[in-house]
């Protein structure tokens, strides 16, 4: 019987970058824009399947060379299927912090994990997930594959896990959200050995904890109940400049400052950043549009 795979959405990460690593909660959402799918190609094969099953290969070799990443794949299904062709077909930008690599993850589990085997907690789900991501960013929180396989929005703080109510968050919260592209890929790994890396400097690590980590779990309360205030937002956008500069595209600080001066819209992070996506809130959508489109020449993407 030919074998039938579920589609999978993006996600955006909207609070929880890189904090998420030292203990603060995190807030996605799915992103519907954006989906893939594994299947099997119809005909000739294109460049891109052809280089999709080269990934699905590799990080098939990673799992055999790790067993303890993946106990409840099926490796040997996987590689009769990545021999016949097995792809991800995706629209989901590469690179851009939208969940390209989540996807993948979150579509193996589904597949090549026994039905007897998906009994698990959010917190155990959350680990197989980041186990197999961990081939693509060398250290995972899952939480991006963990959003997509569930396709819910999800608050997680630490073990604790809560799936808010998605119609409920968009007709409560008054400022909406919007992606920029930066045009330019993004690499996950180093950034994130960077910040470990910053961690170990104790004044770095103290001011970080002490001041951004709370700024994060405000942020996450109001999202929570529908009550996001632009002012926490500001505050957020000020101290990523602060503590995560180095993450923000150079030709991008001109447009997240003036945000901040103008007061018309905010800027942060979306996923690690170093390119790939730039997440912002406004509260007047149209006027943001036609402030990027007449002053930066970029069209937003309202979310």
């Amino acid at each position: 019987m030919k074998k039938t795979f579920r589609e999978f959405h993006g996600k955006i990460m909207l609070f929880g970058e890189y904090s998420i690593l030292e203990g603060s909660p995190a807030a996605l959402i799915p992103y519907a824009k954006v989906n893939a799918q594994l299947g099997f190609p119809l005909h000739e094969p294109n460049p891109d399947a052809i280089q999709s099953n080269r990934t699905l290969k590799s990080l098939s070799g990673y799992l055999h060379q790790n067993p303890e990443k993946c106990n409840l794949l099926d490796l040997h299904d996987l590689e009769n299927d990545l021999a016949a062709g097995l792809y991800m077909e995706s629209d989901i930008p590469q690179n851009r912090g939208l969940g390209s690599s989540g996807a993948i993850c979150a579509a193996l589990f589904d597949a090549y994990t026994s039905e007897n085997n998906k009994n698990f907690t959010h917190c155990e789900l959350r680990k197989q997930l980041a186990d197999l991501e961990s081939y693509f960013h060398g250290t995972s929180s899952g939480v991006d594959p963990l959003c997509i396989y569930l396709n819910e929005p999800v608050i997680i703080h630490r073990d604790e896990y809560y799936l808010p109510d998605k119609s409920w968050l968009t007709q409560n919260n008054k400022v909406r959200p919007f992606l920029v592209d930066t045009g330019k890929a993004s690499q996950t790994k180093p950034l994130v050995h960077h910040f470990r890396e910053q961690m170990k400097e104790n004044i770095f690590a103290g001011k970080f904890l002490q001041h951004y980590n709370p700024l994060v779990e405000l942020a996450v309360h109001q999202w929570k109940i529908g009550e996001l205030e632009e002012k926490t937002l500001f505050a957020l956008s000020e101290a990523q400049l602060e503590f995560l500069e180095a993450m923000i595209p150079k030709k991008e600080l001109n447009i997240w400052n003036y945000g901040i001066s103008c007061r018309l819209y905010v800027l942060k992070l979306c996923g690690s950043g170093g390119g790939g996506m730039i997440l912002g809130f406004t509260d007047n959508p149209d006027a943001t549009k036609t402030c990027f489109r007449e002053k930066f020449g970029i069209r937003i993407q309202l979310i």
